[in-house]
């Protein structure tokens, strides 16, 4: 099989969509002391928007997702709490800067209790921040903030949990280890499909939670079209009639006529689609964000507020 040196893997939108997915079983995972001072009963809700206004423009940086959420602490003053999630995907010095500053904006704009909470998704076995402190005549900050390395949860014990992210971790690493080599990221993306469809044969009425996590393996170990159409003929093989997943054509062609629409629309209002733009809109596989991009490009004013939005997405 062909091997290639750039696999144009989505890191940034399948995590986004996974801690979306699967929030509560992120806290439960990586931060169960978090999770455990939470009132889950009560619910959550995303401040997406909240959290754009705190990033200032041209700020966001390829290799982080951050999500902010509301929610009510378990405690006997039941207060709301918000809650800043960040996976960061590549090794920055200023990463202590950067959640303090996100610290201190969540904290005056919505005036109540902050907890910043970073996973750290890098290779890196030795860059670990947790701390972020500044000093000058002799008035010092000092923010220490929850730290997991996503590499620590790579371990026979972790893989035992039933939980996405058992899935989820294993095929974030295999996927960094395989950039490289097609034929063994097809090997390995198989034997977890595999252990997948196992769970879920076991007990079926899982099939729909972990839906998330077949999207997230088809996202981060992505694969030449060709090889992608030979791993699901050979998985279908294996399990002829037994039907657990919606098959990857039929998500690729829906992800594909939602691209081919947006640039479509973005043609007929504002003229011919650079090169560059069509390449970032086909990288795209999370069809609610298709959605989101398509009703933007029908209303926006001009492309150039489109591509601002787009950066966001």
């Amino acid at each position: 099989m062909p091997r290639r040196s750039t696999t144009g893997d989505d890191y940034d939108g399948a995590w986004k969509e996974a801690i979306e997915t699967y929030l509560r079983e992120f806290l439960d995972f990586f931060f169960p002391v978090a999770s455990a001072g939470l009132d889950w009963t009560r619910g959550y809700r995303f401040l997406d928007k909240e959290l754009q206004k705190l990033t200032p423009r041209g700020a966001r940086r390829k290799g982080v997702v951050d999500k902010l959420f509301e929610a009510h602490a378990l405690d006997g003053e039941s207060r709301l709490l918000a809650i800043h999630v960040e996976a960061q995907n590549q090794r920055i010095q200023d990463l202590p800067e950067r959640v303090f500053q996100y610290y201190y904006r969540i904290y005056d704009r919505l005036h109540r209790p902050v907890a910043s909470l970073i996973l750290l998704t890098d290779a890196s076995a030795t860059w670990r921040p947790d701390k972020f402190e500044c000093e000058v005549l002799g008035c010092k900050a000092t923010l220490a903030f929850p730290m997991a390395k996503l590499l620590d949860f790579d371990t026979p014990e972790y893989a035992a949990h039933a939980n996405p992210f058992s899935f989820i971790v294993r095929a974030h690493r295999r996927a960094q280890a395989t950039q490289r080599d097609m034929q063994q990221r097809y090997d390995l993306r198989m034997a977890l499909t595999e252990e997948l469809a196992e769970l879920v044969q076991n007990d079926p009425a899982q099939a729909e939670r972990f839906e998330g996590v077949l999207k997230f393996f088809e996202w981060v170990m992505r694969m030449p079209d060709k090889l992608e159409d030979q791993f699901e003929d050979e998985y279908n093989a294996r399990h002829q009639e037994e039907v657990m997943f919606v098959p990857y054509r039929e998500r690729k062609a829906e992800t594909r006529g939602r691209r081919e629409s947006l640039l479509t629309v973005l043609t007929a209002r504002f003229g011919q689609v650079p090169e560059s733009l069509q390449e970032t809109i086909k990288r795209i596989q999370d069809s609610n964000t298709l959605d989101r991009l398509l009703t933007l490009a029908a209303t926006c004013k001009a492309r150039d507020e489109f591509e601002r939005a787009l950066v966001e997405a």
